[in-house]
């Protein structure tokens, strides 16, 4: 197996490290990987006090440590599909410990494999999609409030009733006075 140095000359590979982007470049062969290149970004993201050398070793020998267990299994399973050449890349979303916090973020990692002197190397950025997806979760529910805001404001009485268990699910003011002042307890259907 070729060294990283005979892949990449070595002002290459220290430039490469450099970079902010969070990436690593890993060799497969004869089912080990090893890690050629590991990003200041992607060291960013793990705890503090992380060095490369460290963070090199835990890659190779237990790279999903910080990984829901709920998303192990399945972590594994697409990774190890990509390895045998079942998949054209990786594509995987799933949670991860960041920054040394005990708290699960959403890591996205996209991969990508090129031969390079008859090696195959991959590839692999890493992506905290923690707070779009926060930004996305705000905005939804930004969205949801504005919406029963204008439902519950309506003059006339609304509500959305379960077809299957003829329960009001959501009702706005003037339907809830209304059910109140007639002691409605059961909603009829005419056609």
């Amino acid at each position: 197996m070729e060294s990283a140095t005979s892949l990449f000359p070595t002002e290459v590979k220290e430039t490469l490290e450099k970079l902010d982007s969070a990436f690593a470049i890993y060799q497969y062969y004869d089912g080990v990987i090893r890690v050629l290149v590991v990003s200041n970004g992607l060291i960013h993201l793990m705890e503090p006090g992380m060095t490369r050398e460290k963070a090199v070793k835990r890659m190779e020998m237990n790279a999903e440590k910080h990984t829901h267990p709920d998303d192990q299994e399945r972590v594994e399973a697409e990774i190890q599909s990509y390895i045998r050449g079942e998949s054209n890349g990786l594509d995987i979303i799933y949670r991860k410990r960041l920054y040394g916090k005990d708290a699960y973020a959403m890591l996205h990692a996209k991969g990508s494999d090129q031969i390079i002197n008859g090696q195959r190397i991959v590839l692999i950025s890493y992506d905290d999609m923690t707070a779009v997806l926060d930004k996305e979760s705000s905005v939804q529910g930004a969205y949801e409030k504005s919406l029963f805001q204008v439902v519950d404001n309506r003059v006339d009485a609304f509500a959305i009733i379960n077809p299957d268990t003829f329960k009001i699910e959501i009702s706005n003011q003037a339907m809830n006075t209304l059910l109140k002042k007639e002691h409605h307890n059961t909603v009829y259907f005419t056609n």
